[in-house]
């Protein structure tokens, strides 16, 4: 649960806990809205954190198939190659969060999850490199 804990959920959540502590301090009223939960989070940016997991279990199956040479590899082709995919995803969907932002008050008429598609899209996809990071890392998919 450790594991889990520094390598996963840290950098996940280490924008929304520098946040916390930027609010107590003397920021004009102008910026205070930049100060918002949504506002490290709704242009995608949770992809960088899926770019890492992906990329940390690549890492862990090159290791592990180095260790395991000459052992039957049944699965491994195939979750590199999705891991790879998503990889790929989650950059472009990252790299089009910061160069298209989405505004921080949401139009009227415009529903919540409307709004924040790249939000709930780059959620899915980080969940997923998660899930696959703890799997690769803990052997529970056999190679």
């Amino acid at each position: 649960m450790g594991w889990i804990l520094i390598s996963i959920i840290l950098p996940l959540t280490a924008p929304l806990i520098a946040l916390s502590f930027l609010r107590p301090l003397a920021i004009p009223e102008s910026l205070r809205p930049s100060l918002g939960l949504m506002v490290p989070l709704k242009d995608g940016q949770l992809c960088w954190g899926a770019i890492s997991f992906c990329a940390a279990s690549l890492y862990e199956l090159g290791i592990q198939s180095w260790v395991k040479a000459g052992a039957g590899i049944s699965l491994q082709g195939y979750l590199i190659a999705c891991l790879i995919v998503l990889l790929v995803v989650s950059s472009l969907l990252a790299a089009g969060g910061a160069i298209f932002p989405t505004s921080n008050t949401r139009p009227t008429g415009v529903k919540w999850h409307q709004h924040y598609r790249c939000f709930l899209v780059s959620l899915a996809l980080t969940f997923c490199a998660s899930l696959a990071y703890i799997l690769v890392h803990y052997d529970v998919i056999k190679r």
